[in-house]
């Protein structure tokens, strides 16, 4: 499967981990309106992990998750139940293209670089956040 979706018990966390075969504007669209109706059902604010160490992305694709993510009718980085976006990657492009998202341009978007899975869990842990 290209993407899995999840909610960690215990967390306020719903998890996105993206296969080596995610791939295009299709998938990105499908992820994100699957993750928009997850967070419109839930009760509380919950962070939004992306696992994306197997992905494979160019730059044409990281504009269609900007566009779709970001700036779409399912924008899933303003919903009013995302208490912050994390993203899992140790690519250092992946990394400085989330960076850029804090300018005016993306509405100052504050996105947070993990190298590890257990690394963005331990953060959400240590800022006693509780689902």
């Amino acid at each position: 499967m290209a993407y899995t979706i999840q909610q960690i018990q215990g967390l306020p966390v719903v998890q996105v981990t993206l296969g080596s075969d995610f791939n295009g504007l299709e998938d990105i669209t499908a992820s994100t309106e699957e993750l928009f109706r997850i967070f419109s059902a839930l009760d509380t604010p919950h962070y939004q992990i992306t696992d994306a160490r197997e992905l494979k992305m160019d730059f044409e694709m990281l504009m269609d998750f900007v566009r779709v993510g970001v700036r779409g009718e399912y924008s899933i980085a303003n919903h009013p139940k995302n208490a912050g976006i994390i993203f899992v990657t140790s690519n250092r492009f992946y990394e400085v293209a989330l960076n850029g998202l804090n300018t005016a341009a993306f509405g100052m978007l504050k996105v947070r670089v993990f190298d590890s899975l257990e690394a963005a869990l331990a953060w959400v842990r240590a800022n006693n956040l509780t689902a």
